[in-house]
């Protein structure tokens, strides 16, 4: 099985440009309202709706770029990211 390190990261490496990791930044759940609803039950906060994702976005815009490094053997090969803990 592969386990994901981390949702931030996951998102990162599936997003095509800047606008979709916005996008997919802003439907991560960061918490629950306080107490309960009248139904019951907590509802979910996400990053979009405290306006966080442009922020996160800002804080990744860099690590969105694939670097180009050098094997041991000296090949070219292109670094994007890992997501994953395992």
């Amino acid at each position: 099985d592969i386990t994901v390190a981390s949702e931030v990261m996951a998102i990162l490496c599936l997003s095509k440009d800047i606008d979709d990791l916005k996008a997919r930044l802003g439907k991560i759940i960061v918490g629950y309202t306080y107490g309960k609803q009248s139904d019951g039950s907590e509802k979910p906060v996400t990053a979009a709706q405290i306006n966080a994702q442009g922020a996160m976005a800002a804080l990744l815009k860099d690590a969105l770029k694939p670097n180009l490094v050098q094997t041991l053997e000296g090949t070219p090969a292109f670094i994007h990211g890992g997501p994953f803990a395992n």
